[in-house]
C-alpha cells in the first residue's frame, strides 16, 4: 500500500468562524437550554452505550432518548456521540491512558445542519432552530474573507455543511464548514515544479525542483523564537499551577495559543506566496504522524518535541494551497535529513549545527535545505515512477536510478546564489503582506549572515500588535 494520502474526501471543506451578537439576555438563555438540552440527550446515548457496549449509529438511534430539540439536531447529537466512541476505541488500542467520554457537564457545543438546524440569511443574519416551532434570527460577524465566502453560498456558488455552535466565555460563535470545491488532482501528463517542505522546531525550509531534478530556488522562513516562547509560557504555567491559579493557567495557555497560531500562519502564507511562483507547484510534506509517540529524549527535549506544533503548520500550508489549486502528497520521512541528496550516503554524511557535510561526495549544504531537497525527491520519485497508483506503493529501479544521474546537478553551498531566509523578527515585518515581505521587506541573507541591527524579539513584536 503507497505510503501517502490518508485523505479519503475529494472535496476541500474550510471552516469559517462567526461572533453572534447577543442582542438580550433572553436570547443569551435561550442558546444556554439549547446546549443543556443537546448535552443530556449525548449523556443518554453514551449511557446506552456503556449498558449494551454497542454504539453504530442504527443501534443509538433505536435506543429512545429524551429531549426538547429538533429531530435533525438529535441526531447530529448521536453522530457526535458515535464519533467520539469511535475515537476512544481507536485510541485505547495504541494509549493504555486514554479515557472515555463523558458528558458535558456545562454548555455542550451544539451541531447544526443546514435548512433545518440553521440557515444563512442576507444582511449577516442567521436563523437558528432551537426546537420545533422555535426559531430565533441573529445578526453576525467575522472576518472579511469569510464574509465574501458567505455571499458566494447565498449566491448558490457554494454549498454549506453542518455547523458548529460554541460558547467561549460569555460569547457565542457559529462555526460553520464549508465546500470549496473539489481538491487538486495529479495529472501524470502535466509538467510540476516539486516542492519539498522541511517542517522543523526552529524554521520552515522549501525548496523547489523541475521535472528534470534542477534546483529552481531554495527558502528558509524562521520562528526560532516561538520554540523559547513555549518554553517561557510553560515554566510561567507551572508557578501558576503550584499556587492553584487555575483560571490563570487557561487565560495564559489561550494567549500562547493565540501567538503561536498568528507566527504560523504568517509563516504558512509566506511559504504559499513563494510557492505560487513557480508552474503548477506540487507540495510534498513528510508524513509525521504518531512521531511523537518515540520522542523519550529528557524532559526538557520532550518538552520542546511534543510542543512542537509541525501538523498545525502542515495544515495551514495544505488548506492555503488547496484553495490556489496545489496538489499536496506526503513522503516516508525515513533518512531525509540524514542522506545526502547528491549520493543519498547515509552512515558517513556528518552534521554540525545547520552544516551538512557528505565526506563520501564532499557536498557541503544547509541541513535543512538538504533535507527539503530529500523530500522533493522523494515525491518525484513517487509521483514520476507513478507509485502513488500502484497498490504495492514499489518503485522502478530504472527511473529511481535515472533520478539520482540528474541529482548531480544540485549546487554545493558555495556555488548556490542564495539561499533566502525570512526573519520575523524585524521592525514591523509582522504587519506586512505576504507578497511586500517576499519582495525585499526582509532580512534576506546568505548562509552565515549576520541579522538586522534594529531587530526587537518575538515578544516585543507580538505585544506592538496587542497580543
Amino acid at each position: 500500500m503507497p505510503w501517502n494520502n490518508k485523505n479519503k474526501k475529494d472535496n476541500l471543506i474550510i471552516a469559517m468562524k462567526f461572533k453572534l451578537l447577543i442582542t438580550s439576555k433572553k436570547v443569551e438563555e435561550q442558546l444556554d437550554d439549547l446546549m443543556r438540552e443537546y448535552g443530556a440527550v449525548y449523556k443518554q446515548y453514551l449511557e446506552h452505550w456503556k449498558k449494551s457496549g454497542r454504539y453504530s449509529k442504527m443501534f443509538l438511534e433505536s435506543c429512545q432518548v429524551k429531549g426538547n430539540i429538533l429531530a435533525s439536531t438529535r441526531q447530529c447529537c448521536r453522530d457526535v456521540a458515535n464519533e467520539s466512541i469511535k475515537s476512544y476505541l481507536r485510541k485505547s488500542k495504541v494509549d493504555n491512558r486514554a479515557r472515555p467520554p463523558n458528558p458535558v457537564i456545562k454548555s455542550m457545543t451544539v451541531r447544526l445542519r443546514p435548512n433545518e438546524g440553521y440557515r444563512l440569511l442576507k444582511h449577516n443574519q442567521v436563523r437558528i432552530s432551537m426546537r420545533k416551532g422555535v426559531r430565533m434570527i441573529l445578526e453576525f460577524i467575522g472576518s472579511e474573507r469569510h464574509m465574501k465566502i458567505v455571499e458566494l453560498g447565498l449566491a448558490e456558488a457554494l454549498k454549506f455543511g453542518s455547523a458548529n455552535l460554541k460558547k467561549m466565555g460569555k460569547k457565542y460563535y457559529l462555526i460553520i464548514n464549508v465546500d470549496l470545491g473539489k481538491k487538486a488532482t495529479y495529472d501524470d501528463f502535466k509538467s510540476y515544479t516539486f516542492i519539498g517542505i522541511d517542517n522543523n522546531t526552529t524554521n520552515l525550509a522549501l525548496s523547489a525542483l523541475n521535472s528534470n531534478g534542477e534546483v529552481l530556488g531554495s527558502l528558509i522562513i524562521d520562528y526560532s523564537p516561538l520554540a523559547h516562547q513555549r518554553y517561557q509560557f510553560f515554566k510561567i504555567r507551572k508557578r501558576l499551577q503550584k499556587r492553584n491559579k487555575t483560571s490563570m493557567v487557561k487565560k495564559v495557555g489561550k494567549k500562547q495559543r493565540k501567538i503561536t497560531n498568528h507566527i504560523l500562519h504568517i509563516a504558512s502564507k509566506l511559504a504559499v506566496e513563494w510557492i505560487s511562483k513557480f508552474q503548477n507547484p506540487v507540495v510534498i510534506f513528510e508524513d509525521l504522524t504518531n512521531i511523537r509517540d518515540n520522542i523519550n529524549w529528557g524532559k526538557k527535549n520532550n518538552l520542546k518535541y511534543h510542543n512542537w506544533g509541525f501538523k498545525k503548520l502542515q495544515d495551514f500550508i495544505t488548506y492555503k494551497a488547496f484553495i490556489r489549486g496545489y496538489f499536496s502528497y506526503c513522503v516516508n520521512p525515513h533518512y531525509t535529513s540524514q542522506n545526502c541528496v547528491v549520493c543519498q550516503t547515509k552512515k558517513e554524511s556528518h552534521k554540525h549545527k545547520r552544516l551538512f557535510k557528505c565526506s563520501h561526495c564532499g557536498h557541503v549544504d544547509h541541513r535543512d535545505r538538504n533535507a527539503s531537497l530529500n523530500i522533493a525527491l522523494k515525491g518525484l520519485m513517487d509521483l514520476y515512477s507513478g507509485s502513488h497508483k500502484m497498490n504495492n506503493g514499489l518503485k522502478t529501479i530504472i527511473g529511481y536510478v535515472n533520478l539520482l544521474s540528474k541529482f548531480k546537478k544540485v549546487p554545493s553551498v558555495k556555488n548556490f546564489p542564495m539561499i533566502r531566509k525570512v526573519r520575523l523578527l524585524a521592525t514591523g515585518n509582522v504587519d506586512l503582506s505576504a507578497s511586500a515581505i517576499l519582495n525585499g521587506a526582509i532580512n534576506t541573507t546568505q548562509s552565515g549572515a549576520k541579522s538586522l541591527d534594529n531587530s526587537q524579539t518575538l515578544t516585543q513584536c507580538l505585544t506592538s500588535r496587542g497580543l
